[in-house]
């Protein structure tokens, strides 16, 4: 079938833009050949540009601090043997944290924030 394919009565070329494309006005993607010009002939490539990545001004200033938020473990381990230890030996419930506790219930309560 000379690089052709039917498929139900529609013809379509081996390079895959079918009667479709043809209707809607696709043309067959064409290589460019050595010098940069348009064609058929040449290397067989579609030279289709280069791929540019710019950074603004914003992403460079935070990249660095990105890089070190990534080097902090996601669990403190310090901090939880810490806390372990403390209600252990029953010195992590104070008077005072329960106090703190409530009055920032009661805060978030009255500001409408809670829930």
């Amino acid at each position: 079938m000379n690089g052709e394919s039917r498929i139900g009565g529609i013809s379509e070329g081996v390079s895959g833009i079918g009667a479709v494309g043809r209707l809607a006005g696709v043309s067959e993607p064409r290589a460019r050949d050595t010098q940069g010009t348009q064609g058929t002939q040449g290397t067989g490539q579609i030279n289709r540009g280069e791929d540019k990545v710019e950074l603004s001004t914003e992403a460079q200033v935070l990249a660095p601090w990105l890089d070190k938020l990534k080097q902090i473990p996601a669990v403190r381990q310090d901090l939880v043997d810490q806390i372990r230890t403390q209600i252990a030996s029953g010195s992590y419930d104070t008077p005072e944290k329960l106090n703190a506790a409530l009055d920032g219930f009661i805060d978030e309560t009255r500001s409408g924030q809670i829930w």
